[in-house]
C-alpha cells in the first residue's frame, strides 16, 4: 500500500537556511575566473616590461605599409570596439578605419557608376583587410563581391542601363555549373538565347562580329573572330610539325635565332607556338604580331628582283615606290639631259627634273606595282613548293621567300572619294587584332606554363578535340579562318580551379585541393584606368624648392 505525505510533511524536507550554505562549485569558478584575469594582466605587464610588444599589435601589416606601422592613428581614425559591442555587429560592417585615410594615397576608381550602394558609401575595410600580412589587401573572400552579384538586379540604381542587362545576374561561385556563367564569348559562338544578359555594354562586341549564314540568309546569328586578317593556322603548323619536320624547317631556312627557338630540338607544339606567340614581360598576355619579327623570314613583298616594299600604310607604299622608280630613271645609264639644270644652290644637291614622259612611266610603274601589290597570290600550299624549289641552299631561299602581297593577308578597301591625285586609291583596314580576349577578367600566361599550348586552344587528333565540349569546337592545328575562335571553355578552368577538382588518372595520387577558385583570381573591382596621380604625399618626394645653385654647394647657406 503507497504512503503518502502531506504538504506539511514535504516541506519539512527542505533546509530553510540553504542560501545561507557557500556553493563550492559557484565559488570555485568565481576564484578561477579571478585568478584567470590577474595572471593575464600580469602577462601582459611582463611582457611590456620585457620589451615585448608584439601582443599589443593587431597583427602583421601588408609589406606596402611597413613603413606606418609605427602611426597607428594614421589609418585608424575613431574608437570602433564600442561601437560594434553596443550595435552587435555581427555582419562585421563597422570599422575603425575611415575611406578618407585610405584614398588619402590609393585613387581607387568606382567600379560601375550605376552600383547600389555607391562606391563612397562601400568601406574600403570591407574588402581590404589588413594586419593579416600580405593576404588580406587584395586576396578577399568571394563574400565580398557575391554580396551584390549572388543578386545584381538590386544593386543598381538605374536597372534600365545598358550595363545592368549586360552581365549575368546570379554568381555565386566558380566551382560549379550553377554558380558561374559560360564565358561570353563562348555563349555566342554557340547561338545563346537573347535573354542570356549580354547587351551592349559588354565588349564581347568588340571582339566578335555577326555574320549572315553561308546561304546568303540570315540564319540566325552566327559570330566570328572581328579581326580583319587572313590568317591560315593549319597551313602554318602542318609546315612546322610535319613528317619530316627538321628537314622541312632546314629546307625552308628560317632562323630560329631571331625567333629565340631551338629548331632542331623542337619537342612539342607549344615550342612551335612560341615562335609567334611571346608573353608580354608581365607573363600575362600574348604580344602583338610583328611581320618584321615574325612573318618577314618567308613573306617578301618584292617589287622587282632586288628591292622590298615597306610593310607600312599604302601612302608611305606609294612615295616609297615614287621614289623607287624615279631613282631608276635619273640613275639610268641610258638617259641623258633635255632640259640644261637649273642653276644649283650652293650647300644643296640639287636632283635632276623628270621630262612628262619619264614623269608619265614612273606613275605607271607605280601603278603597276600597286596593282599587284593588291593582287591576291596562289594558296599556301603552292607557294611553298615554289619556295622549296628556287634554290639549291637555305641561305637563297631565306633570301627569296615566298613573294606577298597586301591582298594576301589584309583586306582591301576604296578609298574615299575626293582624295588628291598624290594620294593612292586604295586602303588597309585595320586589322583590329584583340590583345586581350577576355576584356572583363584578367590572365596570366606565365601562371599557366607548366601546361601544353594545346590543352587549351584545340588538340592536333581531331576526334579527341570533338570529345571534349570545353575545347575550341575548330582546333588549332585544324583552324584555316581567322574568324574560328580558338578559346576554350569555362570547363576546363574548372578541371584544376575548384573546391572539387578533377581527380588524376588511375594509379596516380588523388587531388583533394585544387587551385585557387575566387573571384579576385580572374576579376578586379576597381577601374584602374580611371586612376589619377593626387601628387606626393611624403615631402621627401616631391619637387625641391632649394635653388640649384644651393644644392650644389657643399653649405647650402653659403653665398
Amino acid at each position: 500500500m503507497p504512503i503518502y505525505f502531506t504538504s506539511r510533511e514535504l516541506s519539512e524536507r527542505v533546509e530553510k537556511d540553504a542560501q545561507k550554505h557557500a556553493n563550492r562549485f559557484r565559488r570555485r569558478t568565481w576564484w578561477a575566473s579571478l585568478w584567470l584575469c590577474v595572471g593575464c594582466l600580469g602577462w601582459l605587464f611582463f611582457k611590456g616590461a620585457v620589451g615585448e610588444q608584439r601582443i599589443f599589435e593587431g597583427g602583421q601589416l601588408a609589406s606596402h605599409h611597413r613603413f606606418i606601422e609605427n602611426d597607428c592613428a594614421r589609418c585608424h581614425t575613431k574608437w570602433a570596439p564600442l561601437q560594434r559591442l553596443v550595435s552587435l555587429d555581427f555582419n562585421h560592417s563597422v570599422h575603425s578605419v575611415e575611406n578618407k585615410a585610405c584614398v588619402e594615397c590609393h585613387p581607387g576608381a568606382s567600379h560601375h557608376d550605376t552600383q547600389s550602394p555607391k562606391h563612397d558609401d562601400i568601406s574600403c575595410a570591407f574588402c581590404h583587410n589588413e594586419h593579416i600580412g600580405d593576404l588580406g589587401l587584395k586576396r578577399m573572400p568571394d563574400s565580398a563581391c557575391t554580396s551584390c552579384h549572388r543578386n545584381l538586379d538590386k544593386h543598381f540604381t538605374a536597372p534600365a542601363d545598358g550595363a545592368s542587362s549586360s552581365f549575368v545576374a546570379a554568381v555565386s561561385t566558380f566551382s560549379n555549373d550553377n554558380g558561374h556563367p559560360e564565358f561570353a564569348v563562348r555563349r555566342l559562338l554557340a547561338g545563346s538565347p537573347s535573354d542570356e544578359r549580354l547587351g551592349p555594354g559588354h565588349k564581347v562586341f568588340k571582339l566578335l562580329e555577326s555574320v549572315e549564314g553561308k546561304d546568303g540568309k540570315e540564319s540566325g546569328q552566327r559570330y566570328r573572330d572581328a579581326a580583319k586578317i587572313k590568317f591560315n593556322h593549319e597551313l602554318h603548323l602542318g609546315i612546322l610539325l610535319g613528317p619530316n619536320q627538321k628537314v622541312l624547317l632546314e629546307r625552308i631556312g628560317l632562323d630560329g635565332g631571331k625567333l629565340n627557338v631551338d629548331l632542331q630540338n623542337l619537342m612539342d607544339g607549344s615550342q612551335v607556338c612560341t615562335m609567334c606567340h611571346q608573353v608580354d614581360p608581365a607573363g600575362r598576355y600574348m604580344q602583338s604580331i610583328s611581320f618584321e619579327k615574325h612573318c618577314h623570314q618567308c613573306h617578301k613583298m618584292w617589287v622587282d628582283d632586288k628591292t622590298e616594299s615597306p610593310h607600312e600604310a599604302p601612302e608611305v607604299v606609294r612615295g616609297f615606290l615614287t621614289e623607287h622608280f624615279t631613282l631608276q630613271v635619273i640613275n639610268s645609264p641610258e638617259r641623258f639631259q633635255i632640259e640644261p639644270q637649273d642653276r644649283a644652290v650652293p650647300g644643296r644637291q640639287q636632283r635632276p627634273r623628270l621630262s612628262a614622259a619619264e614623269a608619265k612611266a614612273v606613275a605607271g610603274e607605280v601603278a603597276k606595282s600597286e596593282a599587284e601589290l593588291q593582287k591576291k597570290p596562289a594558296p599556301g600550299a603552292e607557294e611553298l613548293q615554289k619556295l622549296l624549289s628556287q634554290a639549291e641552299n637555305s641561305a637563297a631561299r631565306r633570301e627569296n621567300g615566298v613573294k606577298s602581297t597586301c591582298a594576301k593577308c589584309h583586306e582591301l578597301g576604296v578609298a574615299e572619294s575626293g582624295v588628291g591625285k598624290l594620294e593612292p586609291n586604295w586602303t588597309v583596314q585595320p586589322t583590329n587584332i584583340p590583345t586581350r580576349w577576355q576584356p572583363h577578367a584578367v590572365f596570366s600566361h606565365r601562371g599557366h606554363q607548366l601546361l601544353n599550348c594545346a590543352e587549351c586552344h584545340g588538340l592536333a587528333d581531331k576526334d579527341a578535340n570533338a570529345k571534349q565540349d570545353y575545347l575550341p569546337h575548330t582546333s588549332v592545328f585544324h583552324s584555316r579562318d581567322t574568324g574560328d575562335v580558338l578559346l576554350p571553355g569555362v570547363a576546363l578552368c574548372r578541371r584544376c580551379h575548384s573546391t572539387t577538382p578533377e581527380q588524376s588518372p588511375e594509379g596516380n595520387a588523388p587531388r583533394h585541393i585544387g587551385a585557387r577558385a575566387g573571384c579576385v583570381e580572374c576579376h578586379i573591382y576597381h577601374d584602374h584606368s580611371k586612376d589619377a596621380f593626387i601628387g606626393h604625399q611624403n615631402p621627401m618626394l616631391g619637387t625641391s624648392r632649394v635653388q640649384v645653385d644651393a644644392i650644389l654647394k657643399s653649405n647650402p647657406n653659403d653665398k
